[in-house]
């Protein structure tokens, strides 16, 4: 059986959903930098979706880590702002400011929380997650999903959430995985579409499948398969 990763009513996350509704789409992305999670395609659909004035803003709070066979945070600047749609739409390095935010700092959990705060819409973008919780954490303060449905995201993802298709296809090397390993695909003009198709929520709220992650409900869960496996050991 599983058991749902709980959240709790109280925590600072929770009371998110109080605030008002932000008059922009204002994404985010946390995590480390690395290829599972495509912050490097998520900064190049961004670019492609969107122009220099719109009512838009991309935050990645990324950990670095190096990767021989994935563009390090720099490089994926470089790489984007050299692409010919890119260009096109007007993004030179000197517009970026107002738009795109790409930071490397630790931050405390109150910063994290902020983020969260101040944003609207998680993209989960990822080639493979076990639960995701940033995009988890995004769901409990009521903020709208952009995710990959290959992995965690799509057990609380609600019907206002963009679901990106995908193909498998392998894992590479530097992960030394076991061989024949397949993650998800990410298309940047796939994820593009989403970044311009998807709606910036008018209220936070929480689904009814968040609903039934929070810790009275996922207790009494507990509970009732415990009890079961104790029964079932009596007779």
């Amino acid at each position: 059986v599983v058991v749902p990763h709980p959240w709790e009513a109280s925590s600072p996350m929770a009371r998110l959903t109080l605030r008002r509704p932000i008059p922009m789409k204002r994404f985010y992305a946390i995590g480390i930098w690395q290829p599972r999670k495509a912050f490097h395609e998520l900064i190049g659909a961004f670019l492609r979706a969107f122009m220099p004035g719109e009512a838009v803003h991309l935050t990645v709070k990324h950990r670095e880590a190096k990767w021989t066979d994935y563009p390090s945070p720099f490089e994926s600047m470089t790489h984007w702002m050299s692409d010919r749609v890119v260009r096109e739409n007007g993004w030179r390095e000197e517009n970026l400011g107002p738009h795109l935010r790409v930071i490397g700092d630790q931050w405390p959990e109150e910063k994290i929380t902020e983020l969260h705060f101040k944003s609207n819409i998680y993209v989960a973008a990822s080639r493979g997650e076990a639960f995701a919780l940033p995009a988890f954490d995004a769901k409990v303060a009521g903020n709208r999903m952009i995710y990959t449905p290959w992995g965690g995201q799509a057990d609380y993802a609600d019907e206002g959430d963009v679901a990106l298709p995908y193909e498998l296809e392998p894992v590479p090397e530097s992960y030394r995985w076991e061989p024949g390993a397949k993650w998800a695909s990410v298309d940047v003009d796939a994820l593009s579409r989403a970044l311009v198709t998807v709606k910036a929520p008018s209220e936070f709220r929480r689904s009814e499948r968040v609903e039934a992650m929070s810790f009275p409900r996922v207790g009494a869960l507990m509970r009732e398969r415990i009890d079961k496996i104790l029964l079932e050991n009596e007779r």
